[in-house]
């Protein structure tokens, strides 16, 4: 509306308005839900709200409410057509004298007015600025009034007549001081404001009331409030264009009400809730409900099947609004039938009519004196009409009660107040349906209780027995009770709650929650984002805590006790106060400290499950390969001896005949490694099964230390490792000479700390490897010589052990080596079943990974315990302790032990190592060349294996077969070899690599890993073409094949294989390169 009013404002040049924005004020009406008055002055005085004209678009509030907004004509920017000739010029102003007889009836009678007896004088003295508004104001489509001059003088158009009221024409050029005195205070504090500012003041849904229809009557208007400038720039008038907004703030108010109403009755249960939710429901609307009473037919619905002629019509009254306690109308019981009293003839005409009646003072059911001394709730009035509706269920003939509500009294009985009486009656309709229902069910669930009463009265005291321990049960729950202010004060919290949290059992300050937390920073955090979320008014926040608060649990079946936090389930949910805000913040809490004990517990034998699979698979992989490895060389060597035997040469050369002895020495070699992993595999099915015997017999240790250092001689030898034994002044001290003691035990014990001593120093390039043995009277001590003993796991005790009091001693024994030493994760590893530090065969077979393992048990078994100490880059020293007692010589005739013969058989195979390693398998220059070979072209093989026996095997095998075969012990030197052939880019040889053919597991750098650098290389262009790799290994599983042709390999060759086999698939690898480089 502004905006259009500011559209024409522009089009007049000279009307001087400059509005820098406007001061727009939306006073609350004018009578508050309570129907207290509020004053014009006093919605003045309010805060006001800026909003600027040109955004609030006249158009864009709706049509006023008498006088509809007519079509503004065509937009500015629309061309008009031009006329062919010029018109003659036609006066429009009705200021001025005029010939023209097509004059509006409004404007002939402005013009009849006698305007030399107002203050703005005879229209001939009129300023071109207030003829211009007058006009102004008379072709504004809506209701539009001009105030002008120090009276305010008033000029109104045509649509502001229903707006004036009674007041018209009476009202045309006089002062609005005498016409509106109710309402000047209002509109005079807005001209001085707007004389003050010079800006317009807009005002939205003002509350004002007049006398426009015979009485006073409640609007609401919306005005925007124009002061006009005159020449010297001072407010010489005000334009107030004007838009009634009664209609739609009754229908907000009403409709809100029904809404309210619909909320309350849909929580009712019975006729009685529902009826006092419909009296509340209807209360919050004092004006458009200025009184209201409701009766209920006694028993309505239990007559409902019967006929209505047949329903007793007694009313009884459920409640009133607005009605003074014992007023005359408020009968508590009213026969309609037998009684004329109070509303009684308005309820039969209702019932008859099943409609809302509308009834006024004169009527013959409506006694003028029935509503004496009931005042109007909205505007302290006595009501004159009054509306009977009746409450019956939706398609149901039968009323079960009727209201009576009072007419607004200054509203008249309109259409837009018949429709709200109309959906009000709609709506008690459909919702009491739904209570009749709920009744009838409710009704029907009496009755099958009542059928099941005797089987009820038979279990009734059972049931009490059970509520009674339920009762006790749930007072002695494990549950804490908690009550929490917003800020985190503690209000209350019942025992079970200071039980569970240790918070002290103190009146007074409390301790913050937060206090109580433990888990650092990140719990506590934690806490404050759900309490966070406790106050951002989210319904139930549910969580677990660990408290700081001590829980020890005795472990079962031992004396040992667990000791940890306690930890909490909580649920909390906040407590709303009665205008939404948050009251506090109430919750429990559940002592779950056994469930996450339990859960750990759990969750730690899991990871021994998973940690004893994955060891077994690696112990599986580890007796595969290690079963695997001497298997291929048996069967090359065999292949061998069989290719020298079948030769057409009766007598055989020393060299044939060394190599067939050669080929059966690694025969037998292999033969042993695997018998020794069918003991190791033996020895721990006797441990599971507790058939493994200690059997002492008279034996000098010295003898067996000394034996057992001289049985690895040959490969220390072949590995330049400084092998040495020291004896302790303890033992030499303590004179001892024969013990009794398990030779055999002992040895097994000493080989496999021996083995694993040189295996983890042959990569070291200071390899020394120390065997010691002493003697002490006590029992060993714990962090001895810095050496940490494995607490003995079972107490085991063999009678022949037994030996008299003061008696026994104990033999110490370490082994030391120059290796890498062990990290702390490696350490974790020793010791256990199936497990390595370091799961990688090295220059001899490895073992089963039982070897520390056994070596405990049978450590343990003899009475003693063993232990290590290591440092990364320093080395290990193992050392274990076993009991014996001091024995006489055996006599003479004794039989050699089995393991003196042992010990004979272990130095046979390691001389054979040590004139393997002498050998020159471990160079990097080409072995031999068959005399047979003739062939211009020599296919070099490069062979990378870190075992001496399958280099030395399959490097016969294939210089038999033609071949130059090149040797590495590692992928390092693998990589370094290529350097000198013509795959390498920055190289000066040409020599070729036919193939190349590479174990998985190697110290140093292992298969998988050069081929991976074989293959980046390749792609970096540092090597040029494509390198033939084969894999040739002992891990023979499927996942293991396929992850070393994921890595680069070309194809795999499991051991065992025979030479033919190899050969054929190295041809055919080749075939496949070649053709893969000619596409």
């Amino acid at each position: 509306m502004v905006s259009s009013i500011m559209d024409h404002l522009s089009d007049l040049s000279q009307l001087a308005l400059n509005p820098p924005g406007v001061i727009s004020t939306t006073p609350a009406s004018h009578a508050t839900k309570n129907g207290t008055q509020v004053t014009a002055s006093e919605a003045i005085s309010r805060p006001a709200q800026e909003i600027p004209v040109q955004d609030q678009r006249r158009g864009s509030l709706g049509p006023a409410s008498n006088a509809p907004r007519q079509d503004l004509g065509p937009a500015v920017d629309k061309p008009l057509p031009v006329p062919l000739c010029d018109p003659e010029p036609v006066s429009l102003d009705w200021t001025l004298p005029s010939s023209r007889t097509d004059f509006s009836d409004h404007v002939k009678l402005c013009r009849s007015i006698d305007w030399s007896q107002t203050p703005l004088g005879p229209l001939s003295s009129w300023s071109p600025q207030l003829r211009q508004m007058a006009n102004l104001v008379m072709i504004d489509p809506g209701p539009c009034i001009l105030f002008w001059g120090p009276q305010s003088t008033v000029i109104y158009n045509e649509h502001y007549i229903l707006m004036a009221g009674q007041n018209h024409p009476r009202l045309m050029g006089s002062d609005p001081f005498s016409i509106f005195p109710d309402a000047w205070d209002h509109f005079a504090t807005i001209f001085k404001r707007c004389r003050e500012t010079g800006q317009a003041i807009r005002q939205v849904d003002v509350n004002m009331f007049f006398n426009r229809h015979g009485y006073i009557e409640e609007a609401y208007f919306t005005f925007d409030m124009l002061p006009i400038l005159g020449s010297e720039g001072s407010v010489v008038g005000f334009l107030e264009p004007v838009r009634e907004t009664t209609k739609e703030k009754l229908a907000e108010r009403r409709l809100s009400t029904l809404l309210c109403l619909g909320q309350l009755t849909a929580d009712a249960r019975s006729l009685k809730d529902y009826w006092k939710q419909v009296l509340h429901g209807l209360t919050l609307n004092g004006r458009d409900v200025p009184f209201a009473m409701l009766y209920s037919v006694q028993n309505a619905v239990e007559k409902m099947n019967h006929s209505a002629g047949l329903m007793t019509q007694v009313c009884e009254l459920e409640g009133t609004i607005g009605v003074p306690d014992n007023h005359p109308c408020a009968i508590q019981i009213l026969d309609m039938m037998k009684s004329s009293d109070g509303f009684a003839p308005a309820f039969k005409i209702a019932l008859k009519e099943r409609t809302a009646m509308h009834l006024q003072r004169s009527d013959k059911a409506f006694p003028e004196t029935l509503l004496n001394g009931i005042e109007s709730r909205g505007f302290e009035e006595p009501c004159q009409e009054i509306v009977v509706l009746p409450v019956y269920p939706t398609a149901s003939r039968d009323i079960l009660g009727f209201l009576v509500v009072g007419i607004n009294t200054r509203r008249a009985y309109d259409d837009q107040y018949r429709q709200f009486i109309q959906l009000l009656e709609r709506q008690l309709s459909s919702s009491v349906a739904g209570i009749v229902l709920l009744e009838e069910e409710m009704r029907r669930a009496e009755v099958n209780a009542q059928i099941a009463a005797a089987d009820r009265d038979e279990l009734l005291g059972r049931v009490e027995e059970m509520e009674t321990r339920f009762k006790q049960m749930a007072e002695h729950a494990p549950v804490g009770m908690f009550n929490y202010e917003p800020d985190g004060t503690l209000i209350w919290a019942n025992a079970t709650w200071y039980e569970i949290t240790g918070h002290p059992v103190t009146t007074g300050a409390t301790l913050p929650f937060m206090e109580l937390i433990s888990g650092g920073e990140a719990a506590v955090e934690e806490t404050n984002r759900r309490w966070s979320a406790l106050l951002d008014g989210r319904a139930l926040v549910r969580y677990e805590i660990q408290l700081k608060k001590p829980w020890m649990k005795q472990l079962p079946g031992t004396d040992e006790t667990f000791e940890g936090n306690t930890w909490v389930l909580a649920s909390a949910y906040p407590e709303f106060d009665e205008v939404g805000g948050i009251k506090s913040i109430m919750g429990t809490i559940t002592d779950i400290s056994e469930q996450k004990w339990a859960e750990g517990v759990q969750d730690n034998r899991r990871k021994e499950a998973e940690e004893l699979k994955r060891q077994q698979e690696n112990f599986i992989d580890m007796v595969s390969h290690e079963m695997r490895n001497p298997l291929s060389a048996i069967i090359q060597s065999s292949d061998g001896i069989i290719g020298l035997l079948s030769s057409e040469k009766l007598l055989r050369t020393k060299e044939e005949i060394a190599d067939i002895e050669d080929s059966v020495e690694t025969i037998l070699l292999c033969a042993q490694h695997q018998k020794r992993i069918i003991d190791d595999i033996l020895t721990l099915s006797k441990l599971d099964s507790d058939l493994l015997s200690i059997i002492p017999t008279s034996i000098q240790p010295l003898h067996v230390v000394q034996r057992a250092l001289k049985m690895f001689s040959g490969e220390c030898i072949a590995n330049n490792i400084d092998a040495t034994l020291t004896v302790k002044n303890s033992f030499h001290k303590m004179n001892i000479d024969w013990v009794m003691l398990d030779p055999g035990r002992l040895l097994q014990v000493l080989v496999n700390l021996i083995t694993n001593a040189i295996k983890i120093t042959i990569p070291e390039q200071t390899r020394k490897i120390n065997l010691s043995i002493g003697a002490s009277l006590k029992r060993p001590m714990q962090n001895e010589h810095q050496i940490n003993y494995l607490p003995t796991k079972l107490t085991r005790q063999d009678s022949d052990l037994e030996a008299p009091e003061g008696n026994e001693f104990f033999l110490k024994f370490a082994v030391s080596d120059t290796g890498a030493g062990l990290t702390e994760a490696e350490s974790q590893k020793l010791f256990k079943r199936f497990s390595q530090a370091l799961p990688r065969t090295h220059v001899q077979y490895s073992g089963s990974g039982l070897g520390l393992f056994i070596s405990r048990e049978l450590t343990e078994m003899q009475g003693g315990e063993i232990g290590f100490k290591s440092e990364p880059g320093k080395g290990s020293t193992f050392a274990f302790y076993i009991k014996a007692t001091p024995t006489s010589p055996p006599r003479p005739s004794i039989k050699r032990s089995s393991s003196a013969s042992k010990l004979s058989q272990t130095e046979r195979d390691m001389a054979f190592l040590t004139r393997l390693a002498a050998g020159d398998v471990l160079s990097h220059s080409k072995l031999a060349t068959s005399e047979l070979n003739d062939s211009k072209d020599q296919l070099n093989i490069l062979i990378v294996e870190d075992n001496l026996v399958n280099q030395k095997v399959l490097s016969k095998q294939l210089v038999n077969q033609h071949y130059t075969v090149h040797v590495a012990n590692h992928g390092e030197e693998a990589i370094a070899f290529l350097h000198n052939t013509r795959f390498w880019a920055k190289g000066s040889k040409k020599d070729d690599v036919y193939m190349v053919l590479m174990d998985l597991e190697m110290p140093v750098m292992d298969g998988l890993t050069c081929i991976k650098k074989i293959r980046e290389l390749q792609q970096n262009g540092e090597i040029l073409g494509h390198v033939p790799v084969m894999a040739v290994t002992a891990n023979a599983r499927r996942q293991q094949i396929d992850s070393a042709i994921s890595a680069g390999m070309d194809d795999v060759v499991c051991k065992p294989f025979r030479i033919n086999e190899l050969v054929l698939k190295m041809k055919a690898v080749k075939e496949r390169i070649l053709e893969m480089e000619d596409d």
